[in-house]
């Protein structure tokens, strides 16, 4: 079981510093950096998953008060620098009731919000227009071992794509779910492939192909709460994790709990489940070829950013 945490104060992030707390792996250090981005104002903890909404490139949407049934999901301003990368957050507001909110949170095509709902096991959906959960599915029936920590979509370019990706936080296990639409909700069928990680998966998302040491070989980072890391694994042919590819991208966390890519810079965002109840960017990505119609930072901003970063502790 997830431990819970006493009541931390908030924290508000003016200006996003690299972390000496938090390092960056052997492979990827003259590549990549860890920022700390601080807390998000009058977002409840402990913070659960978070996401940027396709065409709403300036606000953070991200699980408080999660694991607990009063838990919601927070919309928060997003503060960005010159060169678009995110600097820290402004006040939170409740977007929607999500009882038992965990490490996953995604917005369907059609508007829904779907989220992982520990640790009973199920996804929870709130239709557009929505402001509670409209609908729950328990997903021990489809072959996901209790209890469910992370989900994402797995993207164009990426074996299973339009598939949903599926993660368990207490047996470390990710699925391949396929799932049918009707009128806005989601019904997820049988798991069509498993494998066995470790590290209690909270958050999953998929590495922008082409990224700096990652190169065009399709990849998955997790946010392993357990292990206090974020891991890169390699992805095999049918689009499941290799666990023996396993790396170490991000130490020295503390719970790290859900995962996003911010579509304007390709950076990948993290948050803390307690641990000081934080928000973290990881930058040297690049940005996905489609951003649902944001306009990408130029290639001459990333080059001068990435001259000019100093790589964490």
């Amino acid at each position: 079981m997830k431990k819970t945490f006493p009541l931390l104060g908030v924290i508000t992030a003016a200006l996003a510093l690299p972390s000496s707390a938090q390092n960056i792996g052997p492979d990827f250090i003259d590549d990549y950096n860890v920022f700390n981005l601080g807390g998000v104002p009058g977002l409840p903890i402990n913070y659960g998953g978070l996401t940027i909404r396709p065409g709403e490139p300036d606000f953070l949407y991200i699980g408080g008060a999660a694991n607990q049934a009063g838990a919601g999901v927070y919309r928060a301003p997003i503060f960005r620098d010159a060169d678009n990368f995110i600097t820290g957050f402004g006040q939170a507001s409740l977007f929607a009731s999500t009882p038992n909110i965990d490490g996953g949170l995604v917005f369907s095509p059609t508007g829904t919000m779907l989220f992982t709902r520990y640790s009973m096991n199920e996804i929870g959906q709130v239709a557009a227009g929505d402001n509670t959960m409209t609908i729950s599915q328990p997903l021990t029936t489809i072959g996901v071992a209790a209890s469910v920590g992370s989900l994402n979509y797995i993207p164009s370019g990426f074996a299973g794509a339009g598939d949903m990706m599926v993660a368990s936080y207490n047996a470390s296990r990710i699925y391949r779910v396929p799932f049918t639409e009707v009128d806005g909700t989601y019904t997820f069928l049988d798991a069509t492939h498993e494998v066995q990680i470790s590290g209690g998966p909270e958050g999953i998302t998929h590495v922008p192909l082409g990224s700096p040491v990652f190169g065009e070989t399709p990849h998955l980072l997790v946010s392993a709460y357990s292990a206090n890391a974020i891991v890169a694994y390699e992805l095999d042919a049918d689009g499941m994790p290799i666990p023996g590819t396993a790396r170490n991208m991000v130490t020295g966390l503390t719970n790290a709990e859900g995962a996003a890519v911010d579509p304007v810079t390709g950076d990948f965002l993290f948050s803390s489940f307690g641990g000081g109840n934080q928000v973290y960017r990881v930058s040297g990505f690049i940005p996905e070829p489609t951003t649902h119609g944001l306009a990408l930072i130029s290639i001459t901003s990333m080059m001068l950013y990435r001259r000019r970063r100093r790589h964490a502790g």
